[in-house]
């Protein structure tokens, strides 16, 4: 019997990776609509991609809940006006997608102007075909 399921393996794979992928395209739309969002300054459909319990964390070490993000950025508070995502990696665990990478980013916090490169995590969740955002870090790199 151990060695049929050993032989089997093989034939495994193929449809292990055809989930990675279709779970990688999901998570990327869904990274697409969030940063859509975050650059348009759409509380709304930013809410649509968090999970209920969303936390991001600030390289200041604050903590935001997804209406408390929201809410900053509607307000104006901080205005992202550049967010590439040119080194974006991908860990699919199941229902769980992690991405991470940096890039450059630009913008105001309050009057205050920053730019550099900004170095991510986002842990994504699968609930039940949706994929949404349940954890963000990020930190502004220091300039080289």
């Amino acid at each position: 019997m151990r060695s049929i399921l050993l032989a089997a393996l093989p034939l495994l794979a193929p449809a292990a990776a055809a989930a990675d992928a279709a779970s990688i395209a999901a998570v990327r739309a869904a990274e697409a609509r969030f940063y859509a969002a975050f650059l348009a300054r759409d509380g709304a459909a930013m809410r649509s991609v968090f999970a209920d319990d969303f936390v991001y964390q600030h390289g200041s070490g604050v903590e935001f809940g997804p209406d408390a993000f929201a809410d900053l950025i509607e307000a104006e508070a901080a205005v992202v006006t550049r967010a590439d995502t040119p080194a974006l990696a991908f860990r699919d665990y199941g229902d769980v997608v992690v991405t991470y990478g940096q890039g450059p980013v630009a913008g105001l916090l309050g009057a205050d102007p920053f730019e550099g490169d900004l170095r991510f995590v986002n842990i994504w969740t699968r609930e039940g075909d949706a994929w949404r955002l349940a954890h963000r870090n990020s930190e502004l790199l220091p300039p080289e």
